[in-house]
């Protein structure tokens, strides 16, 4: 009498930030309760009025998923720009055990592929031929993913795979390639950590515009990345976890209005003498002060909006203190946040548009009593 599963999530890998129910129970007999593990986790459940059980992974795999709160602490080199990152993906083990009231119990396993993404009710619908081998972690459209990247700074793109799988990147731009081999889970490819012409560039060649790169496992393009490159320039750079599970970058002009929003802590009664003594009726605590930067893009295409416009919504945003063209250590990228409010993320009318920021930095550390 095996346990009958009438509904569980569905799709290779799963979003873990959207809900994945499992439904289940038994053909004969009747079930009485129900226990669910994983990992160190066990859960208890009862049969609702029809004997079926009724679980939502949601909650315990986006706590496991995210033990680290979105940190970004890879540290990567020019000799070995591919990483596997394995805080971006899971694959959860469960056991559904099924207890009947005569004293018999029957169980079930599964295995389920989680990456720490999620998806809108209402988006376009794409065909992910590739979904169960290789998945970009970018947003991208029907297998096809545009992406841009600024000369002189750290950028990476991330590649799900399903298994160890020897992947092919050519440029068609060039007509050079070279093969990577993936490992199961999240690979973070860096095409550079800041130094010009080595490490991912070494052995392909990225020229400033756009390179059409094809992904390929065997003879099948599964993914096609237009990768733009631009020139080396100043400016204020950004990083930030997206929607599809992993990290995207901008880089905004050096041109930033600066703000200080300061606010009295306390003020404290000193009117203790008489007017002709007097220097003063009251004195403060301290101040509490946020720095903000206004940050403004360069016109950019509806396929670079795509990208931009997750960081409004990102659950961690850093930004990047250290200068162009220079090798990064990860505490150059410091944790900064978004300011909250009404942002228009994208224009129908026009094909090119220019994005608005307000970005507030760590703590103001002011002097206080």
């Amino acid at each position: 009498m095996p346990i009958v599963f009438y509904t569980e999530p569905q799709g290779i890998p799963l979003n873990a930030y959207n809900n994945s129910i499992v439904e289940y129970g038994v053909d004969e007999g009747t079930a009485v309760t129900s226990k669910i593990t994983l990992g160190a986790y066990n859960f208890e459940i009862s049969p609702n009025s029809e004997g079926r059980f009724y679980f939502n992974l949601k909650e315990i795999v986006t706590a496991l998923i995210n033990q680290d709160h979105f940190s970004d602490v890879v540290q990567i080199n020019n000799e070995y720009f591919l990483a596997i990152d394995p805080k971006l993906s899971l694959i959860a083990y469960i056991t559904f055990k099924v207890e009947l009231d005569d004293a018999t119990s029957v169980t079930a396993n599964k295995t389920y592929q989680y990456i720490k993404s999620v998806q809108q009710i209402v988006r376009k619908k794409v065909t992910e031929i590739a979904n169960n081998q290789i998945k970009i972690l970018s947003p991208y459209i029907d297998q096809t993913c545009y992406l841009t990247m600024f000369e002189g700074y750290p950028f990476d793109f991330s590649l799900w795979s399903n298994s160890r799988n020897t992947i092919n990147i050519k440029n068609k731009r060039t007509g050079m390639s070279m093969d990577l081999e993936l490992y199961s889970g999240v690979n973070r490819i860096f095409v550079t950590n800041g130094v010009l012409n080595y490490g991912f560039e070494q052995q392909l060649p990225l020229y400033i515009g756009v390179n059409e790169l094809e992904i390929r496992i065997d003879d099948t393009v599964y993914l096609t990345l237009f990768l733009k490159k631009k020139e080396s320039e100043c400016g204020v750079y950004l990083k930030w976890f997206n929607q599809n599970g992993s990290w995207s970058y901008w880089r905004f002009s050096p041109i930033v209005p600066k703000s200080l929003k300061t606010k009295t802590i306390e003020q404290i009664n000193t009117d203790f003498n008489n007017l002709e003594n007097s220097i003063g009726n009251y004195a403060i605590t301290g101040k509490d002060a946020e720095l903000s930067y206004q940050l403004t893009s360069d016109y950019i295409d509806k396929n670079e909006v795509k990208v931009l416009q997750q960081i409004f919504a990102s659950p961690k945003v850093y930004l990047y203190a250290n200068e162009p063209l220079e090798p990064y250590e990860f505490e150059d990228f410091k944790i900064v946040d978004v300011n909250d409010g009404n942002n228009d993320i994208e224009n129908n009318k026009r094909n090119i548009d220019s994005y608005k920021i307000k970005i507030n930095l760590p703590k103001y550390l002011t002097q206080t009593l």
